[in-house]
C-alpha cells in the first residue's frame, strides 16, 4: 500500500522538526553554509513548530488540515 501524499509530506516535515530540535547547530549549517551563525533559540522554536505540524499532517486525512498547514 502506497503512503498518501500528505503522510509523506508529515514524515519529512517531522523529520526536519525533530532534527532543529535534537542538532539545531548542525541542521544550519548545512543549511546556510559555515559562514552563517546559528541562531538555537529559533531553530528549536522552529524545530518545533514543524515537529507539531508534520505530526498533524501526517495523522489526518483531512484536507483542511493540510492545506492549514500549508498556509502556515
Amino acid at each position: 500500500m502506497k503512503p498518501a501524499r500528505h503522510q509523506v509530506l508529515g514524515a519529512a516535515q517531522l523529520a526536519l522538526g525533530l532534527a532543529l530540535l535534537a542538532r539545531p547547530e548542525t541542521v544550519l549549517a548545512e543549511l546556510a553554509g559555515p559562514r552563517a551563525q546559528p541562531a538555537r533559540r529559533i531553530a528549536r522554536v522552529l524545530g518545533s513548530r514543524l515537529s507539531v505540524q508534520g505530526s498533524a499532517v501526517a495523522l489526518s486525512g483531512n484536507p483542511l488540515v493540510v492545506d492549514g498547514g500549508g498556509a502556515v
